[in-house]
């Protein structure tokens, strides 16, 4: 007689087999809904990528879901902001923020959700997304371009700040401030730029034309509950030119 190494039991007191075992651990790993969930596994990593190879609906963030709140915004007007400085729409659906050192010292546009409420919560899983173009004489501004507490450069801040010629991936929460090294990226090109939250990881992700350029983790308090989407752009010195913004796209998971 052959003895059949899957046919043995597990041991002296349990008679399980290894077959029967091996069986029994894949039903449970098939049946376990937060399998390859982890962080850098197979379901972690296509949700966090560009990606061609499931149905409508199965990502969160890059498809219509049942499961989000979803908002785009093509420019065709700027009709639900609220603008200050010199901001409006072009002819070709884009929102323009312009600034002239001595004549317009900040322009900038936003957006506040107020539901779901509370609209920006670590709690959930949100993304914002936009293309982002910038057009100036020369170094001496500042850009804000993602989430933030108010219209203007201070309160909480989430997203991506360019400071003269540097740009980085910026958290602000309360008195907490935490700036990825700088980001080599022509802003003068048209880039798409995303921010995005998964709960449960403790991180802000920042991509730019699908690489991932900054991790930033967190610890504490959520930001200021409302949720403004800010686009801002000020001087920092002499200067003149434009932010351009298309594309506009703002997820939020509702469970």
């Amino acid at each position: 007689m052959v003895t059949v190494w899957g046919l043995l039991t597990k041991s002296l007191t349990d008679s399980e087999t290894i077959e029967e075992m091996v069986d029994r651990k894949i039903a449970e790993h098939e049946e376990n809904p937060e399998s390859h969930m982890g962080e850098d596994e197979s379901i972690d990593v296509h949700r966090k990528t560009d990606i061609v190879d499931h149905k409508v609906g199965s990502v969160v963030y890059d498809k219509t879901t049942m499961k989000e709140f979803v908002y785009t915004n093509s420019f065709e007007s700027i009709t639900g902001f609220n603008v200050g400085g010199d901001a409006d729409i072009t002819g070709e659906n884009a929102l323009y923020l312009y600034i002239e050192t001595g004549a317009v010292e900040s322009s900038y546009a936003y957006k506040e959700f107020f539901r779901p409420s509370p609209f920006l919560t670590t709690t959930k899983d949100f993304l914002l997304q936009f293309l982002a173009q910038m057009d100036f004489g020369n170094n001496n501004q500042k850009v804000y371009l993602g989430y933030a507490g108010n219209s203007g450069n201070t309160g909480d801040f989430i997203g991506f700040y360019k400071n003269g010629s540097t740009l980085i991936a910026r958290v602000k929460i309360g008195a907490s401030t935490v700036d990825s090294s700088a980001i080599t990226c022509d802003t003068n090109e048209a880039h798409i730029y995303r921010i995005q939250h998964i709960v449960g990881e403790n991180k802000f992700y920042f991509f730019i034309d699908g690489v991932n350029v900054a991790t930033i983790s967190y610890t504490g308090a959520d930001p200021s509950a409302d949720g403004f989407i800010l686009f801002r752009s000020e001087t920092n010195g002499t200067t003149d030119g434009y932010v351009y913004i298309l594309d506009f796209r703002i997820s939020r998971a509702t469970i």
